[in-house]
C-alpha cells in the first residue's frame, strides 16, 4: 500500500475513533454530572440530619436555664439520702456503677469528688437531663433509613464539680474516670481547644476530637452550659462511626456505596473521620467537597470503578461499535489495494504490466537520476519462445513466460520494477543500481531459472543501458530493446537455429 493511502487510511481511522469516543465522552460527562447532583443530595440529606441533632442537642442544653433558676437547696438529710446511694468500684465513685438500681437517676453518674459536697445540689437537674435525652432517643429511633443498632450516646460533663453523667446506664467495664483522664479532658471526650471555643458562643458546635479510650477520632455535638455567665458544663452527643454511616450512606444505590470514599473533617482541629471507604480503588471519577453550615467540611469521592460497572453496556457498545467500524475501513482499502494492485499487475506472472510506466513513475526516475543515484534498464525476452510452443504446445510456452518471471523476480530487490510488457518480453527498471553490476545480475536470474526448471530448455536474451536525466521511459525502452535485439543477434551467430 502506498504511503499516501497509509496516510488516508490513518486519518479516516483517526476520525472514527474521534466520532464514536465523542459519543463516549458525551455519556461520560452526563455520568459525571448526574453522580455530581447524586453526591449533593447525599451532603443535603446529611446536612439535614446533622442539623436536627444539632438542635436535640441545644434543646438538651436548657440545663443552663434550669441551673440558673433559682431553687430550694436540698437539706442535709436530702444530701445524706444521696451520698447513701454511693457505690465504689476498683476506686471509682459513683451511681449506677455496675448495676442500674438508683431510684433518682436512670443513667451513670461518675465523680471524682472526694467528700460528698458540691455535686448533690445537681441531682434534681440531672433527672430533667434524663427526661429530654429520653425524648431525644425516642425521636432518633425513629429517624428514616436508621439501620444501626447503635444510638448516639448524650452525657453532660461538669467542670465545676468533676463528674460527669451520661443519660444512659454504662458500665464501669467500658468508661472509667480518673483524675488523670479528667485533667486531659481525655476520656470525656473534651479537649481543652474544644473548651476554649466555647467561650464566646452558646450554641451547639459539632467538634471532631480524638477519643483516648477508643483510641479513634469522633465526631460530637457539644452544646455548653452556663452558670452566672461561667462554663459550668457540656451537654455532648458522640456518634459512633455506625451512627455517621447511617446518616450518609446511599440506600438508594447500594453500588455507589462500595465505591465511594465519604471524609468528614474538622478545620480546627484538623481531625479527620472516615465514615464510608471503597472496596476497590483506581482513581477518583467525581469528587464532591462541602462546608456545612456549622464549619464541618466533608469531602465524597466515587472511583472511576463504579462508571465502568454501571456503565458497562455502554462501554462494550463502545469498543464494539468502534472496533467494527474501524474493521470496515480496513477492508475497504484491502479492497482498494486489492483492486490497485490487480489494474497494475499481470494475471500470468504476477510481475507489473505497461499500466505501472505512467508519468509519475518517469519523473521519479528522472529526479533519482538527477540526484547522482543510478537507474538501470534492462530489456529481456525468452529465446526460441515459438519453437517450445510449435514443439511442446502452447502450455509449456506459458510456463517457460512464468519460469522466467519467478527467476526475474527471485533475483531482484523489493524496491525494483519488474514489468511484463506482452507475450516474453520484459523490462526490468532497477533503481540505485549500477550498469556495471548487471551480469551479475544476468547470472543470479540463470541460476534461478536452473533451479525452477528441469528441462533446460529455458534462455533468454539481455540488454541493458543506463538512464540520464532527460531520457523518457520510451527512450529508455528504445535503448534497452536496441541492446537486446545486439545480443540475441549475437547469440544467434554463435549458436545458429
Amino acid at each position: 500500500m502506498m504511503l499516501k493511502h497509509k496516510v488516508v487510511r490513518g486519518l479516516i481511522s483517526l476520525g472514527v475513533i474521534t466520532f464514536t469516543s465523542t459519543f463516549f465522552v458525551y455519556e461520560l460527562m452526563n455520568s459525571y454530572r448526574s453522580m455530581n447532583a447524586y453526591m449533593s443530595y447525599i451532603v443535603e440529606k446529611a446536612e439535614s440530619s446533622l442539623l436536627q441533632d444539632k438542635y436535640q442537642n441545644q434543646s438538651i442544653g436548657f440545663l443552663t436555664r434550669r441551673f440558673n433558676t433559682p431553687v430550694q437547696p436540698l437539706t442535709s438529710y436530702q444530701q445524706q439520702q444521696i451520698c447513701a446511694q454511693l457505690e465504689y468500684d476498683n476506686q471509682v465513685k459513683g451511681i449506677n456503677l455496675i448495676h442500674q438500681h438508683s431510684l433518682l437517676l436512670s443513667g451513670t453518674f461518675q465523680t471524682l469528688a472526694s467528700d460528698c459536697r458540691g455535686w448533690p445540689q445537681d441531682i434534681p437537674q440531672l433527672t430533667a437531663f434524663d427526661k429530654a435525652s429520653l425524648l431525644d432517643d425516642a425521636d432518633s429511633i425513629h429517624k428514616e433509613n436508621t439501620t444501626s443498632k447503635d444510638r448516639r450516646i448524650t452525657y453532660y460533663v461538669d467542670l465545676q464539680n468533676k463528674y460527669i453523667y451520661a443519660s444512659t446506664f454504662i458500665n464501669t467495664e467500658s468508661f472509667t474516670l480518673s483524675p488523670n483522664d479528667f485533667l486531659k479532658y481525655g476520656r470525656l471526650n473534651v479537649d481543652t481547644t474544644v473548651l476554649n471555643g466555647f467561650m464566646s458562643s452558646s450554641k451547639a458546635v459539632p467538634k471532631i476530637y480524638h477519643d483516648t479510650f477508643r483510641n479513634k477520632n469522633v465526631m460530637s455535638i457539644m452544646s455548653p452550659v452556663y452558670v452566672a455567665g461561667k462554663l459550668k458544663g457540656i451537654v455532648v452527643s458522640d456518634y459512633s462511626l455506625s451512627n455517621l454511616q447511617d446518616i450518609f450512606y446511599p440506600y438508594d444505590r447500594p453500588l455507589v456505596s462500595r465505591n465511594l470514599d465519604i471524609t468528614i473533617k474538622d478545620p480546627h482541629s484538623l481531625r479527620e473521620i472516615n465514615v464510608l471507604s471503597s472496596k476497590k480503588s483506581i482513581f477518583n471519577y467525581v469528587t464532591h467537597k462541602h462546608e456545612f453550615s456549622h464549619g464541618l467540611q466533608v469531602r465524597l469521592s466515587l472511583d472511576v470503578l463504579y462508571f465502568l460497572l454501571s456503565s458497562w453496556k455502554i462501554i462494550l457498545f463502545y469498543f464494539l461499535f468502534t472496533a467494527a467500524l474501524l474493521q470496515l475501513v480496513r477492508l475497504h482499502f484491502r479492497h482498494y489495494h486489492n483492486v490497485s494492485r490487480d489494474n497494475i499487475s499481470d494475471t500470468m506472472t504476477g510481475l507489473y504490466n505497461r499500466k505501472i510506466l505512467t508519468d509519475a513513475l518517469e519523473s521519479r526516475l528522472q529526479r533519482a537520476v538527477a540526484a547522482n543515484t543510478p537507474v538501470t534498464f534492462i530489456a529481456m525476452d525468452c529465446d526460441k519462445l515459438k519453437y517450445i510452443n510449435d514443439t511442446w504446445g502452447h502450455e509449456e510456452g506459458d510456463r517457460a513466460i512464468i519460469t522466467l518471471a519467478h527467476g526475474i523476480n527471485n533475483s531482484i530487490r523489493g524496491s525494483d520494477y519488474p514489468v511484463r510488457l506482452g507475450g516474453d518480453e520484459f523490462m526490468l527498471i532497477l533503481l540505485n543500481f549500477p550498469l556495471a553490476d548487471t551480469p551479475k545480475l544476468i547470472q543470479r536470474i540463470e541460476q534461478n531459472i536452473k533451479a525452477l526448471d528441469g528441462s533446460g530448455r529455458i534462455h533468454f536474451s539481455w540488454g541493458s543501458t543506463a538512464m540520464k536525466p532527460t531520457d523518457t521511459l520510451q527512450d529508455m525502452y528504445k535503448a534497452a530493446d536496441l541492446e537486446l535485439y545486439i545480443n540475441k543477434k549475437k547469440k544467434s551467430s554463435e549458436r545458429p537455429v
